[in-house]
């Protein structure tokens, strides 16, 4: 039953989400300049580069709050792209391979991806408002990679998942041509 809605949930959460990654990526361009010229990622990865308080002095008041505007939302984004990639990945995997221990790899792997997520805007919101402890760009990069990392894991499957279904579709559609 739920493996039949599979394809309709995909169709929904891509509805949902659209809208969301357009609405970040203007408050993302918003926040370039020369010093952070990759706009929030730029920012995700100042602690590595010991150039947060930089970064913060680049930007006027606007473009903080801009930025803190940006933080909130990707709150709701780090629960819509996991669920994403979670739907998207059992959908393209054929049903002989889908088993409740898969589900459940595929489901931590997301969560760790989302934990990080917010634990990398946690650590950027106080460096946004003047905290005074001196990781917290540390964190904040450190978590981000993790995400990164993770989110990278979970694309790679997807893909592997699509190319995987579409050899098989080739295959038998090969064999049922006579090939």
């Amino acid at each position: 039953m739920f493996a039949r809605g599979l394809p309709r949930w995909f169709w929904i959460q891509c509805v949902l989400i659209v809208p969301m990654i357009l609405v970040l990526a203007i408050l993302d361009a918003e926040l370039k300049n020369p010093l952070v010229a990759g706009g929030i990622v730029d920012f995700e990865f100042c602690g590595w580069q010991g150039q947060c308080a930089a970064m913060l002095a680049s930007w006027n008041a606007a473009q903080r709050e801009t930025l803190m505007l940006l933080q909130g939302l990707d709150y709701l984004f780090l629960l819509q792209y996991p669920a994403l990639l979670v739907t998207a990945w059992l959908w393209a995997m054929p049903m002989a391979r889908r088993s409740p221990l898969r589900f459940k790899v595929l489901v931590g792997l997301a969560l760790i991806t989302a934990f990080s997520d917010a634990v990398e805007n946690f650590a950027l919101i106080q460096l946004v408002r003047g905290a005074q402890w001196a990781l917290w760009g540390q964190v904040a990069s450190s978590a981000a990679a993790l995400k990164f990392t993770v989110l990278a894991v979970l694309i790679l499957g997807v893909l592997v998942q699509l190319t995987g279904r579409a050899m098989a579709r080739l295959n038998a559609s090969r064999e049922g041509a006579g090939h």
